[in-house]
């Protein structure tokens, strides 16, 4: 999308839709192969990863901004979790050591939406999180 384009665009944030993926789409790129959904709306798209683990499917989710034109904060990456998922579901994003940092040129944010059955052993809803007293 053209600058200029997903300027305009983009003034008012819209609901996500998701897009078809067809066999061209899947041919003509290579990270499109395995893409489990494609979700946009007039700011990003988001394609999903389905990753099984022995704790259940975790869903990878990696984030672009349409033209490279909008910030893609940890408010952004919440917000856009809420939407495509619901605010009930736990997403995690990651930092891999260096020697496994992936060597992309395009700014893209990625993260971990978990599967329902999964808890998280820590966080900010455990007491104590934060330095609070109640631990």
């Amino acid at each position: 999308m053209q600058r200029a384009a997903a300027k305009k665009a983009g003034k008012v944030w819209t609901a996500f839709t998701q897009i078809a993926i067809t066999e061209k789409m899947r041919n003509d790129n290579l990270l499109l192969q395995n893409c489990y959904a494609i979700y946009a709306n007039s700011r990003y798209e988001v394609h999903l990863f389905m990753q099984p683990s022995a704790v259940g499917a975790w869903m990878q989710c990696a984030v672009r901004s349409h033209a490279d034109m909008w910030p893609i904060d940890w408010s952004i990456l919440q917000r856009i979790k809420n939407e495509i998922f619901s605010p009930g579901a736990l997403a995690l994003e990651l930092y891999p050591e260096q020697a496994n940092e992936w060597p992309a040129k395009i700014n893209v944010r990625i993260f971990y939406v978990a599967p329902t059955t999964f808890e998280i052993p820590f966080g900010l809803h455990l007491p104590g999180a934060w330095g609070r007293s109640d631990g």
